[in-house]
């Protein structure tokens, strides 16, 4: 048996040839490789640079996970995740919570009608108690006990009563009594009286006039309590 060959020719100027290969690479679909990986890494605001202005109409997020926010710090880092180089406005009143939840205490600062008010809230979510307030002619009032550390003294109740300021001093009667370093005394209360001699009339010495003198016509205290006060 005899076999034959055939041989075909393909013959194709620059113009046929370019037009094939345009038809080739569009209709070409290479098949999926797993072992691909591509990876796109932008910034926002996208390119990374500075910006004159910028607004966001929805959340905004800065330094979420790090970092401080700086405004009109100029060339200093910020020290703290929010530092602000001029004066702060806020229209209605500034929080201060005590962590990230919503169940603890939380104070506030507001004006309130033009009075500036401090008050605290259980958390953040319920109404609260005044706890100090300034109107526009500086009259200040203070909703509870206003205490003073400096040596224990205390300011309390609605009569405004002082506590811690003054004591009560022992007095003996056998000699000359006296209040702590830096009190004065203000009262005395004593418990034990005497009579005292009183006399009358004035003469020489040894002359009947100079003896002329009655007991308990005068009583003087001499122990009991003696109140001690740091008021200058």
């Amino acid at each position: 048996m005899k076999t034959k060959e055939i041989t075909l020719k393909l013959k194709f100027n620059r113009h046929q040839a370019t037009a094939l290969l345009a038809v080739f690479f569009l209709a070409w679909h290479p098949a999926f490789l797993g072992s691909e990986t591509l990876t796109l890494t932008t910034y926002y605001p996208a390119p990374y640079g500075g910006y004159v202005s910028l607004l966001t109409t929805q959340q905004t997020l800065l330094a979420r996970d790090s970092g401080n926010v700086g405004i009109r710090t100029g060339a200093v880092l910020p020290r703290r995740p929010l530092d602000v180089g001029g004066e702060i406005v806020a229209t209605n009143r500034i929080t201060m919570a005590q962590d990230m939840g919503t169940a603890s205490r939380t104070w506030h600062l507001d004006n309130s009608a033009g009075t500036f008010r401090i008050f605290d809230q259980p958390n953040i979510s319920t109404v609260g108690t005044e706890r100090f307030t300034i109107n526009s002619l500086g009259n200040a009032n203070h909703g509870g006990n206003l205490n003073m550390s400096r040596n224990g003294a205390a300011i309390t109740g609605t009569n405004m009563s002082i506590s811690g300021l003054c004591y009560w001093r022992a007095m003996s009667g056998s000699g000359w009594s006296y209040c702590a370093a830096g009190e004065n005394l203000v009262s005395t209360n004593f418990s034990t009286w005497t009579s005292e001699w009183t006399c009358i009339g004035r003469g020489l010495a040894n002359s009947p006039t100079a003896t002329m003198c009655a007991q308990g016509v005068k009583t003087t205290g001499v122990s009991g309590s003696m109140l001690c006060c740091r008021i200058q």
